[in-house]
C-alpha cells in the first residue's frame, strides 16, 4: 500500500504512530526537522553512533544496548541510507536483530525514488520523500510504502499540490 503525505517527516511520524512505539533509535546525523518532530510527538529518541562517514549509523549495536536496560518499552530503528546509497545489506542484518513485535522503517528519504520502486526486495515499511532537497523535488509531499497491518492515514489534501515547474507558463521552447 502507498500512502501519501505533506512530508517525508509526516509519513516517518505516521508509521511511528501506528506503531505504538515510545522510542525512536536513529543516526546521530539524521535530519534535525525528524529528530525535533519525533520528541514533540512524545517520543524518546535515542542516538545511534555513526563510525565513519558514508557508512550506516551502529543501530544494532544501539539497540541491542537498548533492550538491555528496557525490556518492555516498544521501540522503533528508523534505518536512513547515507547520502541515498541503499544500503541492503546494513538494513538485513538489523532487520535480523529486532524483535518481531517491534519494527524497522526503511527511510529511504535520500534516495532515488525511481531505483527504490524497481526494488523487488524493498524492506516495508518504506518512506519516500519528495521536498526541496531530495533526489526527485515535487516541491514537498512524501509516501510511506507499507504491507500488511501497518497501514496508516493520507492527510487529506496531498494529492492536490502545486507543482510549477511543470505548469504550462514556464515551459521553455527551444
Amino acid at each position: 500500500q502507498v500512502t501519501f503525505f505533506t512530508s517525508g517527516t509526516n509519513a516517518i511520524l505516521q508509521l511511528l504512530n501506528a506503531s505504538k512505539v515510545r522510542c525512536v533509535i536513529i543516526a546521530e546525523d539524521m535530519c534535525p526537522d525528524v529528530i525535533s518532530s519525533i520528541i514533540g510527538n512524545g517520543m524518546k529518541v535515542v542516538l545511534a553512533g555513526v563510525d565513519r562517514i558514508g557508512n550506516c549509523a551502529n543501530y544494532r549495536e544501539v539497540y541491542l544496548k537498548y533492550l538491555d536496560e528496557t525490556e518492555n518499552e516498544k521501540c522503533a530503528v528508523l534505518f536512513s541510507h547515507p547520502y541515498g546509497i541503499y544500503q541492503a545489506s546494513s538494513l538485513s542484518e538489523v532487520q535480523k536483530t529486532v524483535r518481531t513485535d517491534h519494527v524497522v522503517i526503511n527511510d529511504c528519504c535520500l534516495c532515488s525514488p525511481m531505483e527504490i520502486l524497481h526494488k523487488s526486495d524493498l524492506a516495508l515499511p518504506s518512506v519516500l520523500s519528495f521536498g526541496y532537497s531530495k533526489v526527485l523535488d515535487l516541491d514537498g509531499g512524501g509516501a510511506a510504502l507499507t504491507a500488511g497491518d501497518l497501514a496508516c492515514e493520507s492527510d487529506a489534501d496531498v494529492i492536490d499540490r502545486n507543482i510549477r515547474r511543470f505548469d504550462e507558463k514556464y515551459r521553455v521552447v527551444i
